[in-house]
């Protein structure tokens, strides 16, 4: 295999696997300083030598470190326990206002509905935290089980590590609280404001947590903008959960807002969209026409797609087909090429080498190929709509 060093230290893919997307590893620093990587929230927060719980200083750290090292690496942060920082197992970095909370105040606005904002006591107020209900901790706001549990928890009936759990829920909590008071104040401007005032705390808490630099050059957030009912219910997307309901006027300028938003600060990705079915595809040219219509700068959005595989884990042969068509019709919208890029993950594995009919060196949209499969890549990851994720770590949770 002809593997060529690179400027700086480090590697460059070898010739022909420059279109694959490899798991990001940890302790070990990516070996290719020109490969796309995809990195696994759950890893980066892998206890210390020692078996200490890493700051999240620390993590966030590592993160930084490990896109350093890549030529793209790309991020799941797209809601309350999909993202870098946990809500409560470690003390928080930059912790991101989920996105469904946003649809929420952006539907209340629409409505002309007032929000109840959360209450968040002092940390180290005990009985304050014992006394409240979980609709005083949350408002109007989507609840977590899990992370109120924590937080109303007395530390006099805890030791470590369970203590600092209850203090770090605590702290998640009155940091949303704060994310929640800066949506309400915008609620007499109308929704508009409210879905930019969140959008703009979002990429607030991405250039923080990863600094601007790496984030422009370097890191892609991904938001779940097409989640099956499985991940709505752990909390993915830009729904609330069951029996919280918005408006799809709410999901749709919230989701505008927020991609429009992560744009300028560089790359940005959406997932899942299987091409093989007209709802999936008619819904990701909707939001790609919607997140680079009518603005000429601005970041590459990345497009994951998922789908059929053959028996040997590589696309269908009906992918080629579904892409080109797909493609066509992004042209006849007038969506700019050199502005968005696909990801491609068939919904049973997959390995390097597409059909030459996605992949063709005069293409000006990239594809890339998920490859590597390791840790991250123990199950294969359903098409829309498909088989439920991985069950949650603790209530609302999910994995990674």
């Amino acid at each position: 295999m002809d593997v060529r060093p690179v400027e700086g230290g480090g590697h460059a893919l070898p010739a022909g696997r420059d279109h694959t997307v490899r798991a990001l590893p940890w302790p070990r620093l990516p070996r290719y300083r020109t490969a796309a990587y995809e990195g696994n929230n759950r890893l980066l927060r892998s206890p210390t030598p020692t078996g200490d719980v890493p700051s999240g200083a620390e993590v966030a750290r590592r993160w930084r470190s490990a896109a350093a090292h890549a030529g793209r690496v790309f991020v799941l942060r797209d809601s309350l326990y999909s993202q870098q920082d946990h809500p409560f197992r470690g003390p928080t970095w930059a912790g991101m206002l989920p996105p469904a909370w946003i649809s929420v105040a952006v539907d209340h606005a629409l409505s002309g509905r007032a929000l109840r904002l959360p209450r968040a006591p002092a940390p180290e107020a005990d009985g304050a935290w014992r006394r409240m209900d979980i609709d005083e901790a949350f408002g109007s706001f989507p609840p977590s089980p899990a992370l109120f549990g924590h937080a109303s928890t007395s530390l006099c009936d805890v030791e470590e590590p369970r203590r600092a759990w209850v203090v770090n829920a605590r702290r998640t909590l009155a940091a949303l609280s704060a994310d929640a008071r800066a949506l309400a104040d915008a609620l007499p401007r109308g929704a508009d404001s409210v879905a930019q005032v969140g959008a703009a705390r979002v990429s607030r808490s991405d250039r923080r947590y990863f600094g601007d630099e790496l984030r422009r050059a370097r890191v892609v957030p991904i938001l779940v903008e097409n989640p099956s009912s499985d991940e709505v219910r752990i909390g993915k997307g830009l729904r609330p959960r069951s029996p919280m309901v918005v408006s799809r006027a709410a999901v749709d300028r919230t989701r505008s807002a927020l991609l429009r938003e992560r744009l300028r600060d560089g790359d940005t990705a959406i997932e899942r969209y299987d091409l093989s079915r007209a709802a999936d595809s008619e819904r990701a040219r909707r939001v790609i026409r919607d997140a680079l219509g009518g603005t000429g700068e601005g970041g590459r959005l990345w497009v994951w797609l998922a789908g059929p595989a053959g028996p040997d884990g590589a696309p269908s042969s009906d992918a080629p087909a579904a892409v080109a068509a797909f493609r066509r019709s992004l042209a006849v919208d007038g969506v700019d090429p050199t502005r968005l890029g696909f990801f491609f993950m068939p919904s049973r594995g997959a390995r390097p080498g597409l059909p030459e009919k996605i992949l063709h060196a005069a293409d000006p949209i990239p594809l890339l190929l998920r490859a590597d499969p390791g840790p991250i890549h123990s199950r294969a990851l359903p098409s829309a709509g498909g088989s439920p994720p991985s069950p949650p770590d603790d209530a609302g949770a999910p994995a990674s």
